[in-house]
């Protein structure tokens, strides 16, 4: 039986039209995913930076060991540490190497006092924090002293791209086939009917 004039053919029409939308969106997909693939190929990425609670659920206060909370942990630039007490029982100072041995405070305009202090290791290095109230820096071991290291990356190998090959000898290549392909091709066959033979078949 014909098909109506105007009628769509089988495999078109509506659910054609849905089946070609779904071909476009995984084509598209395709590209972006690939374009992001590239993009990390070609570039480096830093690695997350993290967040470290000083003391851990003890928090900042008198009488902890930061020096052994500290240990076993690598701090990097573009980490952060975390001073969480209650104020004004504490405080934080940041200090020189100097001050922290001494247990000298700085100006009281210079503490950190919200309670819950929040400072970014900007650069590499040592870096030493004290709390300012009453002797808990040098009677009660209320100090901190880390070592930072810089920003690790992951730097992803570069893709190789074979180079192209030159247009002459693209262009060589051609011309042997050519030659190659007439100097082997079968003779042509004699004409048939006592006429003879006028060129290529």
């Amino acid at each position: 039986m014909g098909r109506i004039a105007g009628q769509p053919a089988p495999g078109q029409g509506k659910s054609g039209g849905v089946f070609a939308g779904k071909k476009k969106k995984m084509a598209l997909d395709k590209l972006v995913l690939a374009t992001i693939a590239s993009v990390l190929l070609l570039f480096p990425f830093a690695v997350v930076a993290k967040d470290y609670l000083v003391g851990d659920s003890k928090g900042w206060t008198i009488n902890f060991d930061y020096q052994a909370w500290a240990k076993d942990k690598v701090f990097h630039v573009g980490d952060r540490l975390v001073f969480k007490y209650t104020p004004p029982e504490h405080n934080v100072f940041k200090v020189n190497g100097t001050a922290f041995q001494d247990c000298t405070i700085p100006p009281a305009n210079e503490a950190m006092i919200s309670g819950n202090d929040i400072v970014e290791l900007q650069t590499p290095g040592k870096k030493w924090y004290i709390c300012g109230v009453g002797q808990h820096c040098a009677m009660f071991h209320q100090k901190l002293v880390i070592d930072v290291v810089p920003a690790p990356t992951t730097q992803a190998p570069k893709p190789h791209f074979p180079a192209p090959a030159p247009v002459f000898h693209i262009a060589a290549a051609r011309m042997k086939a050519r030659v190659h392909a007439k100097t082997h091709a079968p003779a042509p066959s004699p004409a048939k009917n006592g006429h003879k033979s006028t060129g290529w078949y």
